[in-house]
């Protein structure tokens, strides 16, 4: 006895059979082969999808109010916003079938179509795909099309089949004869190039007005133009969630087509559960990989899991989608690239306009001497619009907010793997690309720490001064004298939040000043070569009294831009050597000491010797090696570790 076909499976192949329906010439006029192309992908989604982890969609408010009745007077549309690799596509295909099962209890029947946009899709190919589904089901009406065919060739409009005006006027005048509930299901509305997206939107807008019964259901990766043209609807916003990522392993584990010992399954599990954070196509790619690989002893999967490999697919995909929001232009994909070549590095996430100064930096760093000019060229919603596939969902009104980073680890893992330039035929380990990558932020962060305005003008203005002289600890206006309580478990930016805050920015320091100060030194102990760093850059910058050591000194202090500081950090005890021994690697520190004239001006007096001092005070005691000190400085040095020991 043969089991019952799913009514959804059914359903896709029902929109096959119009090509043996009367009049296949219609079916050819409508790209016959696009159809194809889509109940393949629907069929592959239905096979990999787990159903548990798409059950949360039909509780959320925004999804039961647009469904309500047939006849809600509701909002028609909804849409789905989730980060590339969210599971979005899986997601729809769940909503499709689910919206399918109920209406097998209305009468008259709802319909239920979609449609799948991937790399090459049009727009007509989408209209076609929804007439040629429409026909499938209201045959009556094919005859009307045939005509209008027939009387657009005679107006002399040669292939009607692809004309946009054409197939939207017969589909509008489908719906609106339609007297029953409609669903579209449109996944994947960022695919479609920036022309093809307004068009169809617009035309939907027409098309509810003239078909009410109808309801669209649309997702999208987060982008601001999209957003813009979807405008206030109903949304739903797929954001990362352990629980469903265990269940879409345990799915994907399940499938793997030979049997794994129960504790192998286990550590898949668990491993690929933590990693996931909500990226649901890595997780199905990363078995597929282990899958193809056919390993199952404990300690071999051990070593795939402790050393994810990027799987080639996902390699392309990501490469694709560079491709895509560049339109290949060599200005966009120049700014692209070296936005996530620094998000692939940065130390905290970056706000937009960060990241905007900084890429603007990184490609313009020769013409630019000052933050005037550099304001100038920064443009965030550039930035933010060519790299959307490959950041976290953000708040696009707030540009000052750190919120920018990288979606999934596998995005970094593709930036280091595939945009780190390297000498030709000369392949460089993921160490030798990490400091490359490093070496390129520092050169940043140094150049915006030497722009003008940074040794002209001090951070602090007089007021500021003298309020940071009051204690901050009592607030003289309040009669509560209990003080603050600090936990084990409060971060610094909620212990700051009472705090009297500045703002760098106001003082003419610019957006990238803060992250520039507190982390350039981050950026320079990574690097463990000296010949990517430009020492020269590297001794202006902490040039011991300039205005400039004072400034990035005291803004490294205040990380948060709360007035009163969080650490020790004086800048009159600095120089190039110093700075170097507590921040530098051992090769840099070395280096410094081999290469450069230490009784020069840009160096302390008794320069090793103030930096042996910071060294015992903060460092690393084994690097008194390395410094060439007399007998008597060494003594000294000697006789203030064994005191600090004591201590």
């Amino acid at each position: 006895m043969s089991t019952p076909m799913n009514p959804s499976v059914r359903s896709s192949m029902n929109y096959l059979a119009v090509m043996d329906a009367n009049d296949p010439e219609v079916a050819g006029w409508l790209s016959y082969q696009k159809q194809n192309e889509q109940s393949a992908v629907h069929q592959s989604l239905q096979g990999r999808r787990a159903n548990a982890a798409c059950e949360f969609l039909l509780k959320q408010p925004q999804f039961i109010k647009w469904y309500g009745d047939a006849d809600s007077a509701g909002s028609q549309w909804l849409k789905i916003i989730g980060d590339m690799g969210s599971g979005k596509s899986v997601l729809m295909s769940f909503l499709h079938d689910k919206l399918l099962r109920r209406s097998q209890l209305q009468i008259p029947q709802a319909k239920v179509y979609y449609y799948y946009s991937q790399a090459g899709n049009s727009y007509v190919s989408l209209l076609s795909t929804f007439i040629l589904c429409l026909l499938t089901d209201f045959s009556a009406k094919r005859k009307v099309l045939s005509d209008c065919y027939e009387q657009a060739r005679s107006r002399g409009i040669m292939k009607p089949g692809t004309n946009i005006k054409f197939l939207q006027e017969n589909l509008t005048t489908i719906l609106s004869d339609l007297d029953r509930p409609i669903f579209f299901a449109i996944d994947g509305l960022d695919e479609f190039d920036w022309e093809s997206r307004k068009k169809l939107l617009d035309f939907l807008q027409i098309l509810s007005n003239k078909a009410p019964r109808l309801k669209v259901v649309i997702s999208s990766r987060p982008d601001d133009q999209i957003s813009k043209l979807l405008g206030e609807m109903p949304t739903i916003n797929i954001l990362p969630d352990a629980s469903r990522d265990a269940i879409i392993v345990q799915k994907a584990v399940r499938d793997i087509p030979y049997e794994l010992p129960s504790e192998v399954q286990k550590l898949i599990i668990g491993a690929l559960s933590d990693l996931a954070k909500g990226s649901a196509i890595w997780t199905s790619m990363v078995v597929q990989l282990l899958s193809q690989r056919r390993i199952k002893k404990f300690s071999v999967v051990k070593k795939f899991l402790d050393e994810i490999p990027l799987p080639d697919k996902l390699n392309t995909l990501y490469n694709d989608s560079i491709a895509l929001y560049t339109q290949n232009e060599p200005g966009n994909k120049e700014i692209a690239t070296r936005a996530l070549k620094i998000l692939a590095v940065v130390h905290r996430p970056l706000s937009m306009s960060e990241l905007a100064w900084a890429v603007a930096l990184g490609i313009n760093g020769d013409d630019v001497r000052d933050v005037e000019s550099l304001a100038d060229i920064a443009d965030h919603d550039r930035v933010v619009s060519l790299i959307q596939p490959f950041i976290a969902s953000i708040d696009e009104a707030d540009s000052r907010r750190r919120q920018v980073r990288l979606v999934h680890q596998s995005v970094k893992d593709f930036i280091v793997k595939s945009l780190v330039t390297h000498e030709e035929g000369n392949e460089p380990s993921i160490e030798r690309r990490m400091e490359i990558l490093e070496a390129e932020m520092l050169d940043i962060c140094v150049r915006y720490l030497l722009l003008d305005e940074v040794d002209n003008r001090p951070l602090f203005s007089d007021e500021l001064l003298a309020i940071e002289a009051l204690p901050q600890e009592t607030e003289l206006f309040k009669d509560n004298d209990k003080p603050n309580e600090y936990t084990t478990n409060c971060t610094w930016d909620k212990w700051e939040e009472g705090a009297i805050h500045y703002d760098p920015t106001e003082r003419g320091f610019g957006e990238f000043f803060v992250y520039a100060s507190c982390h350039w030194v981050d950026h320079f102990g990574a690097i463990t070569t000296p010949s990517l760093i430009d020492f020269a850059s590297i001794e202006k910058l902490c040039q011991p009294g300039s205005t400039r050591i004072h400034n990035w000194i005291e803004q490294n202090r205040r990380p948060g831009c709360a007035l009163q500081p969080r650490i020790e950090f004086d800048p009159s005890l600095y120089d190039p050597l110093s700075i170097t021994a507590l921040f530098g690697s051992t090769a840099t520190f070395r280096h410094m000491i081999e290469k450069s004239d230490l009784k020069d001006e840009k160096f302390l007096p008794e320069s090793a010797l103030r930096a042996a001092e910071q060294i015992v005070e903060w460092g690393d005691v084994a690097r008194l090696d390395l410094l060439p000190l007399d007998e008597k400085a060494r003594e000294l040095v000697t006789s203030k570790t064994a005191a600090k020991q004591v201590v």
